[in-house]
């Protein structure tokens, strides 16, 4: 029985790392390196805690504790990965390098221990009997400080949703049954497993097995619920630019939130777009939003508008040899093909006929 359970363990480790390099390899997600980090050191982590309960320190004793300050980046990774989902792309500021530093200082002072002989490891197992006393303290403390710094930064990201999504967003996720087991589940799984690790029961393959498969699930649940994500994600950008808003104008927010809006929700795309109805999404007069763009950005709304536009149709036109270059200009929110090729020829000084010929084999049926 525990020769199977050591091989599902081990199988659920290499999944989890395999899934990580899935991610990488998906350049549209802007998380993808905090998610193939956080897999790695996962299932590299449940590798060890298996090796470890399988007995087999005293033969490879080069890999004790290999894991352990690692283990300090796991609730900053979960915290931004989490504010990922219900934020979208983020921007890493100076909380982001607080988060980290605990992790990065840990793996600084681990790395004496690292380079010892394996009989000298082997001697420091637990690291009670390390003389210095004030060492000792600081290797006890970062093994042991995992589980309540992830909580911290768990609950960190809990404030921070609460006030960063509204009441609705709130509500859909309550409503979303599935999601709110798998989210109650994770906690008991964790909570069980943490305790089976301290105690160190015969339960913990088991646990390690349970623990890998709710990880690999979520990249499943995430899929399921890829649309209420995005709903989330422009409530979330809502909620912080409203807030940014409050009393005289935040240029800015302004700026921001219209880029957002360009290059995550992709407005540019509706042809009917005006100055007055995106003016409308940002809260203010169409007569601010116009200053705001030529004073700052210095552009108006429409060539700001028609840059998006134009970048979309070249991406478009080298990547569909199948498309006309009418049916680009109406996919990209131009009414028309005139209208297209004058802001085309305005922005790029050449027209899409001649930037094709210029960049890939002229087409037929154009």
């Amino acid at each position: 029985m525990y020769g199977f359970l050591d091989l599902l363990t081990f199988a659920s480790s290499c999944s989890l790392i395999t899934m990580g390099f899935v991610y990488l390899a998906d350049d549209k997600k802007s998380d993808r390196v905090i998610v193939f980090t956080f897999f790695l050191l996962w299932g590299t982590d449940t590798f060890l805690i298996l090796w470890e309960k399988m007995g087999l320190i005293p033969q490879y004793p080069h890999l004790l504790y290999l894991s352990k300050p690692f283990e300090l980046f796991y609730g900053p990774l979960i915290y931004y990965r989490f504010r990922t989902l219900i934020e979208g792309k983020i921007k890493f500021d100076t909380l982001f390098v607080l988060l980290f530093l605990p992790g990065i200082l840990a793996v600084i002072f681990f790395i004496p221990y690292f380079t010892l002989p394996p009989q000298e490891k082997l001697a420091y197992i637990g690291f009670h009997n390390i003389a210095n006393g004030t060492v000792r303290f600081i290797y006890l403390m970062i093994v042991h400080g995992v589980s309540p710094w992830f909580v911290f930064c768990l609950t960190l990201f809990i404030v921070h949703s609460l006030g960063s999504l509204s009441s609705k967003s709130l509500r859909l996720i309550l409503n979303k049954k599935t999601l709110v087991a798998y989210i109650i589940l994770w906690i008991v799984i964790s909570i069980t497993g943490y305790y089976t690790y301290i105690i160190d029961g015969p339960m913990i393959k088991v646990m390690i097995i349970i623990a890998n498969g709710m990880v690999i699930l979520f990249y499943f649940i995430e899929k399921k619920y890829e649309k209420l994500l995005l709903l989330i994600q422009e409530d979330s950008r809502e909620m912080r630019y409203k807030k940014s808003m409050v009393g005289n104008i935040n240029t800015a927010a302004v700026i921001e939130r219209v880029k957002e809006l360009m290059e995550q929700e992709n407005r540019y795309l509706d042809e009917k777009l005006s100055l007055q109805t995106l003016s409308a999404m940002l809260g203010i007069t169409a007569h601010q939003l116009s200053e705001i763009l030529n004073s700052r950005l210095k552009t108006n709304f429409r060539s700001f508008v028609n840059s998006y536009r134009i970048n979309a149709a070249k991406k478009m036109l080298l990547e569909n040899e199948d498309m006309s270059i009418l049916q680009v200009a109406l996919n990209c929110g131009f009414n028309s093909k005139n209208t297209f090729n004058t802001a085309f020829h305005a922005l790029e000084g050449t027209t899409p006929t001649e930037f094709l010929k210029k960049y890939r084999n002229p087409r037929h049926g154009l």
